[in-house]
């Protein structure tokens, strides 16, 4: 698998729509959005493209989309905040 590019994630179709949902149910806030009309070439809904990863790797997802974001946003702020909080009180 060197040199090769791989996608790591799931194949569950989602929309853009579905990730700021997800986003804001984790951290409690509503994003502020604006919202406009579609433009040419807008990407409606995304899945990843992982037949690579399990085909080279073995790669199987195992967790979800929410389960992955919510342990992201957890790490963030239980050991990034803390970090750029203390650089602010210098």
């Amino acid at each position: 698998a060197q040199g090769e590019i791989i996608n790591i994630g799931t194949e569950e179709l989602r929309t853009t729509g579905d990730g700021i949902a997800i986003i804001e149910r984790i951290t409690g806030q509503k994003a502020p959005l604006t919202k406009s009309p579609p433009r040419y070439g807008d990407q409606r809904e995304t899945h990843a493209v992982i037949g690579k990863a399990k085909d080279l790797l073995g790669f199987i997802p195992k967790i979800t989309l929410e389960e992955g974001l919510e342990r992201q946003y957890k790490w963030h702020k239980e050991k990034l905040l803390p970090h750029l909080a203390g650089d602010k009180q210098k």
